[in-house]
């Protein structure tokens, strides 16, 4: 499949999911997300990608810790980032969900710490991702549902 057309998939699943009311809290607020799939390198999987930008710098050793979560499913996948404090903007990105759970929120909640060492909280900022297809629009990204 070429770059067009992955970029189109992309696009389709962005428009299945919607940020209900983007968050802000004392550090970070969210610009928008959605959940994305790249049906070349892995088929029938998911990720939740999610845009934010800095409200106020943190320090520069910063460390970010993102959670990801489903409403209806146990499961957590988490994901640790050096901060870039320069950056306005970042972008977070779950690791792979073998399977979507369809008209479901996916919930991001980030803890920001003051260094490595992860004693000292800095703050969190928790954001919930919707997501909602038609059976036609799963099937034809190849998704696994995990309700199915």
């Amino acid at each position: 499949m070429n770059h067009r057309a992955s970029v189109l998939i992309a696009l389709l699943l962005a428009a299945c999911a919607s940020v209900p009311r983007p968050e802000a809290s004392e550090y970070i607020k969210t610009l928008g997300g959605g959940v994305l799939t790249d049906m070349n390198k892995h088929p029938g999987e998911a990720y939740v990608g999610v845009n934010f930008a800095w409200v106020k710098a943190p320090p520069a050793q910063a460390v970010l810790v993102a959670e990801f979560t489903n409403d209806r499913r146990p499961a957590r996948l988490t994901t640790e980032v050096p901060v870039a404090p320069i950056d306005k903007t970042f972008v977070l990105k779950s690791p792979l969900f073998g399977c979507v759970v369809n008209n479901s929120q996916y919930i991001v909640t980030i803890t920001l710490f003051a260094d490595q060492t992860k004693s000292t909280v800095l703050g969190t900022h928790r954001q919930a991702v919707g997501f909602a297809a038609t059976p036609n629009i799963i099937q034809q990204m190849k998704l696994r549902q995990c309700d199915a």
